[in-house]
This record gives structure tokens, sequence and C-alpha cells, in this order.
């Protein structure tokens, strides 16, 4: 959770426990501050033990404090990465990420980041270098004493002469 709208939550409860307290009912203001105080005490313990991290390897989603959650989700094995934010988002500066992997049509979801958009950039970028260095990665060679395994069939067999094997043997082993 960002912390803009931790402060809009806080805002939220302080809003609500002056109107009780204006409006002359004391045990509504009480409770509603026991409430806020409940929620606020949970959306601390949340904000400080979650956090999404764009790490080497891919996106780490660690939640919890008790039963920390960590989900790891690799860059080869996203799809799309979406970036959500709604009215308040826009004011407040928090919005929702959400990562497609596979054949999954929900998606994963990051809420309350701030600044969603940069964080699907991130992510983004890192996938496409991913995508990139499979590309560049040429297909796997044949080695060499395979290659001289076949050409030593092919002469017990009287396909290739001898001279050609020792060429082509000397030619694979650049001699």
């Amino acid at each position: 959770m960002s912390s803009t709208l931790f402060i809009f939550y806080v805002t939220i409860v302080i809003v609500a426990a002056v109107l009780f307290i204006f409006s002359g009912r004391f045990e509504a203001f009480v409770a509603a501050v026991v409430v806020a105080a409940l929620i606020l005490i949970f959306l601390v313990i949340r904000f400080i033990f979650t956090s999404v991290t764009v790490s080497e390897n891919g996106v780490d989603y660690k939640m919890g404090w008790l039963n920390s959650t960590l989900k790891q989700i690799p860059f080869d094995k996203i799809n799309t990465v979406d970036a959500f934010v709604s009215i308040w988002g826009k004011l407040l500066g928090f919005g929702t990420v959400k990562v497609f992997t596979g054949n999954d049509v929900e998606g994963i979801w990051f809420k309350g980041m701030e600044k969603p958009h940069i964080l699907c950039q991130m992510i983004e970028e890192r996938v496409s270098k991913v995508e990139k260095a499979q590309e560049t990665v040429p297909p796997s060679a044949v080695s060499p004493a395979d290659e001289i395994e076949k050409l030593d069939k092919l002469r017990d067999e009287g396909t290739i002469t001898d001279e050609e094997f020792e060429s082509k043997k000397k030619q694979l082993l650049n001699l």
C-alpha cells in the first residue's frame, strides 16, 4: 500500500470521528475511534510487511508478518503487465498493477502500489530484455565429437574416404 493511500485512510477516519463528536453522539465517536484504531493498526502492519520487488530474475511479491506469502514471477513467464488507476488513485498517486502469466486470465494483482505506471514500465523493460536475450541465444550446436562420430560411421560404411574423414575431422577440431 502506498503512503498516500495510508494518509487518505487516516484522513477519512479523522473526519468521521470529528463528525461524530460534533453530532453529540459520544458513543458513536468512541466506536468510530476504536474501529479506526483497529483498521489503522491492520493497515500499518500490512503496509510495513508488504513489498513488490523487481529483481534480476523476476517480480517478487512478499506479504504478511506471521504467515508470510512470497510469490516469485520469473520474467520469462510474464506475458503482459497492466496498470490501473482510479480517480482517487490519480489524486493520491496509487493504483493497481496486474501481471498476466501463461494462460492466466485473472492475473496477479498488486493493489495500492505507488506510481503503478512506473512499476509496470520497469517490469515490461525487464521482460523485453529477457525476450531479446532468449532470441539472441543461438540454437544448440552439435558438438564436434558427435560430428566426428558420425563421420567415422560414414567412413566405416564406405560412404566417405579416409582422406575426407581426416580433412573434416581437422576442420571440426580447428586444426
